[in-house]
């Protein structure tokens, strides 16, 4: 599978993935310290609906292993329901303890009914009440908005 940004190599219980774009998108060093993270935050007991596939080892300055998803059926901000949504917003309140900005992630259901979150090449950085995304190219504008509503609507006296 290919994407902008990458490629995803299939094996037999795991993907490689090899970034092929090396500008304006994150070190696969980045992304694999990024997917780190987000694996420790959504793999607690508050997320019921998300998950990540555990990244398993950083291979070289190009590729890293990770676990392998089932399914590669991508949902859309259209198919989000309430607690899809509540999820995603403690996903963003969750990532903003680590400094990160959650930006341009892909959701794909699986059979069990959960949702994995993958792709983190172009997740920001937040400065103060403000926030730096790295994009090259973006054709999800809808996706994006409806990440970014999660995002704004926020409890009282949090600031993104």
């Amino acid at each position: 599978m290919e994407g902008g940004s990458s490629t995803i190599s299939l094996h037999d219980g795991y993907v490689i993935k090899k970034i092929k774009r090396k500008i304006k998108t994150m070190s696969i060093k980045e992304q694999f310290i990024v997917h780190n993270t987000v694996y420790k935050i959504l793999n607690s007991e508050k997320y019921k609906i998300l998950y990540t596939p555990k990244p398993l080892e950083l291979i070289d300055d190009n590729s890293y292993k990770m676990e392998i998803i089932i399914d590669w059926n991508m949902i859309t901000c259209d198919d989000y329901d309430n607690n899809l949504t509540k999820e995603i917003k403690q996903f963003y309140i969750d990532m903003k303890g680590y400094n990160i900005f959650p930006h341009d992630f892909e959701l794909f259901l699986q059979p069990n009914g959960k949702i994995a979150l993958i792709d983190f090449d172009k997740f920001g950085k937040y400065y103060d009440d403000t926030f730096e995304i790295i994009i090259f190219h973006f054709n999800k504008e809808k996706h994006l908005k409806k990440n970014l509503l999660v995002a704004y609507n926020l409890p009282p006296g949090f600031v993104l």
